[in-house]
């Protein structure tokens, strides 16, 4: 979806980042590479997926009610999130 946004932001005759700022989520290859590099959330998806899958075996065996587990995410900062400090618009 954000890789879309940027495609039509530039079709509005707009620049990223100096217009608008776009960030995505869960990192995927084609953020490195589009055109400003996406910023983006990082997420674990296998540490996510190994823990789900351990409360649910707890949650069945009856050794926890627990139903949340926070899993910190990472901010990785690209081009299309370029600060004021880094990025003049020229």
């Amino acid at each position: 979806m954000a890789l879309g946004v940027i495609k039509a932001v530039k079709e509005q005759g707009l620049q990223v980042p100096f217009d608008i700022k776009v960030i995505g989520c869960d990192d995927i290859e084609a953020c490195m590479y589009s055109d400003p590099a996406l910023s983006t959330i990082r997420q674990e998806k296998e540490k996510i997926g190994i823990l789900a899958a351990r409360m649910l075996m707890d949650i069945i065996s009856g050794l926890t009610d627990s139903s949340s587990i926070l899993v910190d995410p990472k901010l990785i900062i690209r081009s299309s999130c370029g600060t004021a400090l880094n990025m003049s618009k020229g």
